[in-house]
């Protein structure tokens, strides 16, 4: 169970305080870093800034496995111009599946007035942790309102254990998870007896 502090508590039950989510997703081999939040404005957080037109529609409550007890979580976001399709590729470098994924709430002053001197529309300098795991696969959909989303799922550390995803060995996807890794080449290109140990040619 989560310990939060008593400042934390009491923006919980207050009317003017609103909660806002921030999403860190990666970075990934290229390396890129992704930087979403749910607020009207872009807000810096520990040295980064992340960026409110990314379309981040909503983040879903976790959903407990009763396998083993592992967390996954839901986000949704807006993709009209289909411009996150990369990251969700395991076939293009700069795919994020499997990459660190972390989800953080605040509050933003929504009241007409100061709240513990923080000033009406800004934010408040407690933070908390909603979530931090891997992500699992991104799937473009329709909404109700026929608008173009993507789902992005993500797993706890301990989701690993349930995963059923199919994973070639193929040089090319093998690149995309180490870069530099060529211990499939010779075994697609070349016809000449190749002994593996531990996923190094020798």
């Amino acid at each position: 169970m989560k310990d939060y502090s008593d400042a934390l508590k009491a923006l919980f039950v207050n009317s003017g305080a609103a909660r806002f989510v921030l999403v860190k997703i990666g970075p990934n081999l290229t390396p890129i870093t992704l930087y979403y939040t749910s607020l009207a404005y872009d807000h810096d957080y520990e040295g980064d800034t992340y960026m409110t037109n990314n379309s981040l529609l909503s983040v879903e409550a976790p959903s407990i496995s009763s396998v083993i007890g592992s967390e996954s979580y839901s986000l949704v976001f807006g993709a009209d111009d289909y411009s996150m399709r990369p990251y969700f590729d395991s076939n293009n470098a700069s795919n994020m599946i499997g990459r660190d994924i972390k989800v953080v709430g605040g509050f933003v002053n929504i009241s007409k007035e100061t709240i513990n001197g923080v000033l009406p529309g800004a934010v408040f300098s407690e933070y908390f942790l909603l979530y931090e795991g891997f992500v699992d696969g991104g799937i473009y959909d329709i909404n109700p309102r026929e608008q173009i989303i993507v789902n992005v799922g993500a797993v706890s550390p301990m989701g690993v254990l349930e995963n059923t995803n199919v994973s070639l060995t193929d040089k090319r996807d093998l690149r995309a998870v180490h870069q530099d890794d060529t211990s499939f080449d010779e075994l697609f290109e070349g016809s000449s007896e190749v002994e593996l140990k531990w996923g190094v040619a020798r």
